[in-house]
């Protein structure tokens, strides 16, 4: 219906700006949908969970800043808000197919 649609507009359009800082609780409250309803209209919407589209959001948005920076892959990490190494490098790697290090490499070649 037009009002969910409306809702997740809000949502889409907050996390485009916000996906490193954002949650799945700050998420329901701009949808204005309990938790549990924002769950199932976010995964009817998007086939994803919550989680699975912020990750996809961070793992693109580093991707971006390998490619068009020279910044340490760490720094890249902190500013996507995966400031865990090990988990950073393994969701990059699960996306991406490779990892960041191999990933920036492409650049040159490419």
């Amino acid at each position: 219906n037009t009002a969910q649609s409306t809702n997740l507009e809000l949502v889409f359009e907050y996390i485009e700006t916000h996906y490193s800082t954002t949650n799945f609780k700050e998420c329901a409250q701009i949808s204005s949908y309990s938790p549990t309803y924002f769950c199932r209209l976010f995964k009817e919407a998007t086939g994803l969970t919550f989680s699975e589209y912020i990750n996809n959001k961070k793992v693109m948005a580093a991707a971006k800043l390998l490619l068009e920076t020279d910044d340490p892959i760490e720094s890249i990490a902190d500013q996507v808000n995966l400031q865990n190494g090990n988990h950073f490098y393994s969701l990059f790697k699960k996306h991406m197919g490779v990892t960041p290090k191999a990933f920036r490499k492409m650049r040159k070649i490419g």
